[in-house]
């Protein structure tokens, strides 16, 4: 079977914050924590980042290798994004490697 990892950003109020770890708090189990590194590749001939109309480097897509506890994985993600430039959804292929 094959499994789709779907994530959602939103954005919520201060309160809001709160009443969702309250909720967590009851409702969920602590795992543990996992230490992530992230490197980002970047193509010297042709760059994926770009200083955007805010004044701050942005990126449509990257590559990136993830070194965790649990093993290492090189990701590409692609965003999708609208007129105004706000990301609707991102493609993202991830495979694990041997050796980050």
């Amino acid at each position: 079977m094959n499994k789709k990892e779907i994530e959602i950003k939103i954005q919520i109020s201060d309160n809001q914050l709160n009443l969702f770890k309250d909720w967590l708090e009851k409702e969920a189990e602590f795992k543990g924590d996992l230490e992530v590194v992230d490197y980002y590749l970047d193509n010297p001939d042709s760059s994926f980042f770009f200083s955007c109309d805010k004044g701050y480097k942005d990126v449509f897509q990257f590559i990136r290798v993830r070194m965790t506890g649990k093993g290492d994985f090189i990701c590409y993600k692609n965003r999708h994004i609208d007129e105004d430039g706000s990301t609707l959804f991102c493609d993202e292929l991830e495979t694990r490697v041997a050796d980050g």
